[in-house]
């Protein structure tokens, strides 16, 4: 996270704002929660392609021992990576309405 050459984990952005937002509307968090949770929601939304897939989520994060081993673990779509995406955006969409 705090790495400039770590590439930006989308799954992880979106399971975060999703919590934010929804913790936002519900009246449980303050305006920087919604702050927090519109960033994320931006970040998530300018990973997704053209063909609707959500982009730059990780095969899946084993336990490893070096900041090097996180870095190298391959970015491809995943369902799990999809769906939570989904959530962040359908909290997104009824933060707005």
């Amino acid at each position: 996270m705090d790495h400039p050459d770590s590439y930006e984990e989308i799954f992880a952005t979106a399971g975060f704002g999703y919590g934010l937002l929804k913790g936002a509307r519900l009246g449980l968090g303050d305006e920087r929660w919604l702050a927090a949770g519109e960033k994320a929601l931006q970040a998530v939304r300018q990973n997704i392609d053209v063909q609707g897939t959500v982009q730059n989520v990780s095969y899946g994060t084993c336990i490893g021992r070096t900041l090097d081993f996180y870095k190298e673990i391959p970015l491809q779509p995943t369902a799990y990576g999809q769906s939570l995406a989904i959530l962040c955006l359908s909290e997104g969409i009824r933060i707005a309405e």
